[in-house]
């Protein structure tokens, strides 16, 4: 009788994780004791946000919680994941709008980003020495990428840039030794000399965008075609 009670208890149980999956995409966050944190103008109902300032533990997988107390997580602070080196996958909640500089700098195993839909900024030094990063996905509305922001990414291999980014600072992509192929969704950003200081990709480019030259950056440029799509 007793076992058939425990039986039953546990189908109630993974009954109702089926439901609560349904309810919610969302993973479940990190425990809220491995970070850090604080509330940004905490009396202020219409514009409180939380903010990540520190992560304390070393996971390899990290969800960032898409509340703290009620309140939306919006900012990851400066420095806040520096050299976590046994992380290597992490999940922001659609609230996060900024990543502030050197968030995720010396990251070492980090292997797969994607950046919020929000952010719009992806801000100095913020994955520097991020030495096992593969993929990068960053969102339509990022329009800025600051300087040394994916230097030293040495397992890069293609990064597609999206179309209203406007500028990219000196050494956003330096030393990303494994870089082939950089796809530019609009016309041509402001040419800085040293974006890809010992890198080596070669630009590819809509044959509608504007601004182009045979060269960005002192990198060949090519108009994609469905043979380099």
């Amino acid at each position: 009788m007793k076992g058939a009670l425990v039986v039953c208890l546990v189908l109630v149980n993974i009954i109702s994780q089926g439901f609560a999956e349904e309810k919610s995409s969302y993973p479940i966050a990190s425990p809220l004791a491995n970070f850090k944190w604080r509330i940004y103008n905490p009396q202020s109902v219409s514009t409180r946000y939380a903010i990540i300032t520190q992560f304390i533990a070393n996971n390899s997988l990290v969800v960032i919680p898409e509340k703290i107390h009620k309140i939306s997580v919006k900012k990851i602070d400066r420095s806040a994941f520096f050299r976590c080196s046994e992380m290597s996958y992490i999940i922001f909640p659609d609230t996060v709008n900024h990543i502030g500089s050197s968030a995720f700098n010396r990251c070492s195993q980090l292997s797969k980003i994607i950046i919020p839909k929000e952010v719009s900024i992806i801000r100095a030094s913020t994955f520097f020495r991020c030495f096992n990063l593969n993929s990068v996905q960053m969102s339509e509305n990022v329009y800025s990428i600051r300087e040394y922001a994916f230097s030293h990414c040495r397992s890069l291999k293609e990064i597609t840039i999206p179309s209203k980014v406007s500028v990219i600072e000196n050494n956003a992509f330096s030393e990303c030794l494994s870089l082939e192929r950089v796809v530019f969704l609009g016309n041509a950003p402001k040419e800085n000399p040293e974006v890809f200081q010992r890198s080596e990709p070669i630009i590819y480019r809509s044959e509608k965008s504007k601004g182009w030259k045979e060269t960005w950056c002192g990198r060949p440029v090519k108009i994609i075609t469905d043979s380099s799509s």
